[in-house]
């Protein structure tokens, strides 16, 4: 994704997204707090920022054509962990070219100084698609991809039909 941009802070402070995900792997979670998809997924995205715990940060970016309070009532409704960003100048997904709310992007810090590269992208993101940014995750902080699978835990046709395409 491209990152060198300004979001709005839940505080109302302008903050620059790269510092944001320097520190290291990131998922960032593009809504809209009107968005009904958006309401399907938020309790999914909850669970998986709590999963991720100290693996990953969960930054949740509201669209430009959210208030800043719709966005937080919206992140604190859901129980997301983490801050929310408002994407005010709609930089984030016009750059991105992200056509639809709720959108999922996976990105680490690159070897390089200063660089950043995209792990996965879910446009849209769907109900089940988390075990996927889970295993992505996993895989590239060099674990077993198959240790974020929990047993008896149906992930349905999103996650699973990602490799069972017969199926």
């Amino acid at each position: 994704p491209q990152l060198g941009m300004t979001l709005v802070s839940g505080a109302g402070d302008v903050v620059q997204l790269d510092e944001l995900i320097a520190a290291g792997p990131a998922v960032l979670f593009y809504f809209s707090a009107g968005c009904s998809h958006c309401e399907e997924v938020a309790p999914e995205i909850g669970r998986l920022g709590q999963r991720l715990n100290a693996d990953a940060a969960l930054i949740a970016i509201a669209s430009g054509s959210n208030s800043l309070s719709a966005a937080r009532d919206f992140v604190a409704r859901h129980q997301l962990p983490g801050s929310v960003y408002k994407d005010f100048s709609r930089q984030f997904s016009s750059r991105n070219r992200l056509q639809s709310t709720p959108s999922v992007l996976l990105t680490a810090p690159s070897p390089e100084p200063g660089g950043f590269e995209t792990l996965a992208e879910y446009r849209p993101f769907a109900p089940g698609m988390s075990l996927l940014v889970e295993m992505r995750l996993a895989s590239h902080l060099g674990e077993d991809p198959w240790s974020r699978v929990e047993q008896g835990q149906y992930y349905g046709p999103k996650a699973c039909g990602a490799c069972h395409l017969d199926e």
